[in-house]
Formats: C-alpha cells, sequence, structure tokens
C-alpha cells in the first residue's frame, strides 16, 4: 500500500497560494443566506421592472405627445389661428366703442387696454410672476395679430387668458417672466396678548381660549379666502355655499391644516372624484395624472385611447 508523503512547508504553503479565492466585497464575509437573499431581492427588482416597462413606455409615448401638440397649440397662437384661444376670450362689440352715442376716441380706447394689461401684471405680480420686457413685448405683439383683433383687449380678464394660454402651451419661460414664491397670507393678530391675561382664573382662562379660538378661525377664515380666489382666477368659477362648506368639511376629516396650500387644493381634487365639485375644477396636468392612473397602458388599444383623450384634452382644456 502506497503511503501519502509528507509536504513540506514550502509546498503546503504553495498549495495554499495556489487556490482560488472568492473575492469578498469591502473586505466582509457573505453567508450563503445572506447571499441568496440578496439575488431573490435583485430578481424581485429587475422583475418589477419589466413589469412596469409598458407604463414607463406609455408615459413616455404621452409625454411626447404632449409636448408635440404644446408645440403645435405655440405655432397656431403665434400664426394668429388658434380658435383654442379666442374660445376663452370675450369679443369686442359695437357697445364696448361707443359711449354716449359717439366713438370712444383711440386715445382712451390704447389707455383703457393698457390699464388693463398693468391690472392683470399686479395681479400676477401678487402670485409670484412677474413680467420681463420680453414678456411684455411677447404677449402684446400676439394681441396686435390680424386675427385677434376680434378680442376687447380693454378687459383684464382677456390678458389673463392669453397669458394662460400661452404660458400653458410652452411661450412663458424664464425669459419672458420670472416666478417667485407668492406671499402667504397672515392672519390678524390677535389684539390682546395672553401674556396680559391670568390664566389662573377662571376667567382669564375663558377669555384666553376664546382669544385663541378667535384667532383661528380668523387665519383659517384667510386661507380659504385665498383658496376661494384662486378657484376664482384659475377657473372663473365662484363656489356656492354647500361646495364652500364642503371643501372645510374635507379639511376637517382629513385632519388637515388650514394653513397649508397644497391641502386645500388635495381636497379639491377629492371632491371633484367623488362628485362634488365640477369636473372643471380641475388643472390640464391633474386630468393627465388621472388619465394615466386610471387609463389602460398595457394593451395597444388602451394606450391609442388614452392618446385620443389627451389629444382632445389639449384641443379643450381650460387655462
Amino acid at each position: 500500500m502506497k503511503r501519502n508523503r509528507k509536504l513540506s512547508r514550502s509546498e503546503a504553503l504553495g498549495l495554499v497560494n495556489a487556490a482560488p479565492v472568492t473575492p469578498v466585497e469591502n473586505g466582509k464575509y457573505e453567508s450563503p443566506r445572506a447571499r441568496f437573499n440578496r439575488e431573490e431581492a435583485e430578481e424581485a427588482e429587475r422583475q418589477a421592472a419589466i413589469r412596469m416597462q409598458p407604463v414607463r413606455q406609455a408615459e413616455q409615448q404621452l409625454n411626447t405627445t404632449m409636448q408635440e401638440l404644446r408645440a403645435q397649440h405655440a405655432d397656431d397662437l403665434l400664426s394668429g389661428s388658434s380658435q383654442a384661444f379666442l374660445s376663452y376670450t370675450t369679443p369686442i362689440t359695437d357697445d364696448d366703442v361707443v359711449e354716449n352715442g359717439k366713438p370712444i376716441e383711440i386715445s382712451v380706447v390704447r389707455e383703457r387696454i393698457r390699464n388693463a394689461f398693468d391690472q392683470v401684471a399686479l395681479k400676477l405680480e401678487d402670485e409670484g410672476i412677474r413680467f420681463t420686457k420680453e414678456g411684455r413685448q411677447r404677449l402684446q405683439s400676439i394681441a396686435q395679430i390680424a386675427q385677434y383683433r376680434s378680442v376687447n383687449w380693454m378687459l383684464a380678464k382677456n390678458w389673463l387668458a392669453l397669458f394662460q394660454y400661452a404660458d400653458e402651451v410652452g411661450l412663458m419661460t424664464e425669459r419672458e417672466c420670472s416666478r417667485h414664491a407668492a406671499l402667504q397670507p397672515v392672519a390678524a393678530p390677535v389684539m390682546t396678548s395672553l401674556e396680559e391675561l391670568n390664566t389662573e382664573t377662571r376667567e382669564g382662562r375663558a377669555k384666553a381660549s376664546r382669544l385663541l379660538m378667535e384667532s383661528m378661525q380668523e387665519e383659517a377664515r384667510l386661507w380659504f379666502n385665498a383658496f376661494a380666489d384662486s378657484i376664482s382666477r384659475n377657473f372663473s368659477y365662484a363656489l356656492s355655499d354647500k361646495e364652500a362648506k364642503d371643501v372645510c368639511d374635507q379639511m376637517l376629516l382629513m385632519n388637515r391644516s388650514w394653513t397649508v396650500a397644497r391641502n386645500w387644493d388635495l381636497s379639491r381634487r377629492e371632491l371633484v372624484r367623488k362628485g362634488l365639485l365640477p369636473e372643471r375644477l380641475r388643472y390640464p396636468n391633474e386630468i393627465l395624472d388621472d388619465l394615466i392612473e386610471t387609463g389602460d397602458t398595457r394593451s395597444f388599444s388602451g394606450r391609442k385611447e388614452l392618446q385620443r383623450q389627451e389629444r382632445l384634452l389639449m384641443g379643450n382644456s381650460q387655462v
């Protein structure tokens, strides 16, 4: 029987050094169980990415279509052929240029047009939007296009419609207007300082509680008024008493802060979905979000339907 020869020290070290070594990341040993869990997680992420691929493709197609439609609408506006823009404006009539049976002088008309434009510019500044010289020139040059001379530019709402539409189709960039955070409504100060009250007495505590409640109610009222003004300004819509109550009830139901502007918008969208507010009280990007969220993005016919609805939206959306 052949005996195994005992290896020398140098031979043993040589065999050890020649053995294959599995590299360990960052000097840490990865157990078989840890490696299995890691590979399982990576495979789950890969499968999730595969499942989401049709959705991502649909989103990209919608974004591309939206950009193309916006570019087309911008070209139509600049060429004077935008019937969509004209549908949001009020045309000028004979009664608008006649006073006391006589035509209004050209200088008076020009002054009223300038005042209407300045009124919109000041309103937008309150919202954090300020026109540059290029922005003023762009809007004024569009208003001077022959096809738009039927618009009553003595009305501020027509200038506002022009800005909103031009902004929606991508013509009001940083070159035309600067944007910054608008001032938030500030609650009226409590006239009597709480530090001046003696809260150790029952009467003092009751008065302090009443003052705090009045201050909170006043603050909530100011924020609601700001919200209602935005609805009137952006959608040309006035909330009824019932709708106003529904909005406040929704804020209370969801336990939302009255002093966060986004909370009011969230409540508005929720009430629209519940049918308690009109469908028209949605911005175009919100309508697109709802289309993508509820639409069929997996099938070809579903994606074509989303594209059709997108075209319809861009052709009829309000600014």
